[in-house]
């Protein structure tokens, strides 16, 4: 075996330097060993020793080792009547990993662009910013804990929540406002004792003290809510300026976005009223398992009576759920979470998807299940931009 030439043109393969004269000589040579051994022996350690930017993903390089495994372990009775196909098998493995690992993982050459590291993109995490009344914030994660005081109210911070209590009523309350960046994620307990959790991308504007005949909170992007009870104040959550939700104690998670053309409600427990002024149906009650859906652009609210509520409720059993889901709805989640940019320069492919994954993976883990759906992309701006191209 010419291991000094199989060697070169490997690496020139991993290199995306092998010219097509050079691939086809590759690929003769790989089908000539009379001994699969060494061959395998040689293009492993060519993927060990390849420079990190050149080396494949491990899911690529198991495809070729895998094959490469296969041929080596075949029993004697059917090597010699398989050997040409398995050497050729081989090599179609080589080329194809490598192919696709160019493709998806490596940007356009202008010069020596570096490869982008997708291993290294991490997934979201308890972050947040608090706004107090009086205009300060307050940086928020996992890693402190802290207390302060807020008016009659004084709250503490411990691991990735908040957690108000309430002092002596006051006449004018002070309001504090909890955002989450993309990436980011946290949970507040109001003084009333209810539970908030916001997902990334989100925030809530909530008073230090429930003093009045109701409630009032005001949520933007997505938040799960345990409401306290309590019989004679009214928890109201307002969404929009034509678009809230009333409720007495109940757990009910509302998805509300920016760029979501459908703002949703979806209740989990007990009983909800929601309330859209702008429509003609000014007004839903929910039951557990329902659903609101409300368009703001078309000015309707509709109610959906069974929702798959393991579906609506993935993120906070830190998961992604996308049975169902268009590439879309996918990448705005995926944008959220790991903070990137997603774009489509062209037509959004129409493809519906199925399965879920954790929420707890690195992004390469993400775009593996993508390139497994046949989805093109290449990811820019290290690591913070990601460009569908199919």
């Amino acid at each position: 075996m010419n291991e000094t030439r199989l060697s070169y043109l490997f690496k020139k393969l991993l290199d995306q330097s092998l010219s097509p004269a050079e691939k086809q000589e590759l690929g003769i040579l790989i089908e000539q060993q009379h001994d699969d051994a060494p061959l395998g022996e040689l293009i492993g350690q060519a993927l060990e020793d390849a420079p990190v930017e050149h080396r494949m993903d491990d899911q690529s390089t198991r495809q070729v080792l895998d094959a490469i495994r296969f041929a080596d372990s075949e029993p004697a009775l059917y090597v010699r009547s398989r050997r040409g196909w398995l050497r050729t098998a081989v090599a179609a493995a080589v080329f194809t990993a490598v192919a696709a690992t160019a493709y998806y993982y490596w940007p356009v050459r202008t010069g020596r662009t570096p490869l982008v590291k997708v291993e290294d993109v991490r997934p979201g995490g308890n972050k947040a910013l608090l706004t107090l009344a009086d205009g300060r914030v307050v940086a928020l994660d996992s890693n402190s804990t802290q207390t302060m005081q807020q008016g009659a109210a004084s709250i503490r911070k411990q691991g990735g929540q908040l957690v108000y209590t309430a002092g002596k009523h006051t006449s004018q309350p002070e309001f504090n406002t909890l955002r989450t960046p993309r990436g980011g994620q946290f949970k507040v307990q109001l003084p009333d004792g209810t539970n908030v959790w916001l997902n990334a991308a989100s925030s809530l504007r909530y008073p230090t003290d429930f003093n009045g005949t109701e409630r009032l909170v005001q949520v933007s992007g997505e938040a799960f809510f345990e409401v306290a009870k309590d019989a004679t104040r009214p928890f109201r959550v307002t969404v929009s300026k034509h678009h809230s939700i009333i409720v007495l104690g109940t757990s009910f998670n509302v998805k509300a976005y920016d760029d979501d053309l459908i703002a949703k409600t979806t209740l989990l427990d007990g009983a909800v009223k929601v309330m859209f002024s702008a429509g003609k149906v000014s007004e839903v009650q929910l039951r557990p398992g329902q659903q609101a859906q409300v368009s703001a652009a078309e000015e309707t609210m509709q109610l959906v009576k069974q929702v798959n509520l393991d579906q609506e409720m993935a993120w906070r059993s830190d998961a992604f759920s996308f049975e169902g889901q268009t590439l879309e709805e996918i990448m705005k989640e995926i944008s959220r979470w790991y903070d990137i940019d997603v774009v489509f320069p062209g037509k959004v492919p129409d493809i519906t998807f199925g399965g879920g994954m954790s929420r707890d993976v690195n992004l390469k883990e993400v775009l593996d299940f993508l390139r497994d759906s046949r989805v093109h992309y290449k990811l820019e701006s290290n690591g913070k931009k990601l460009i569908i191209t199919q």
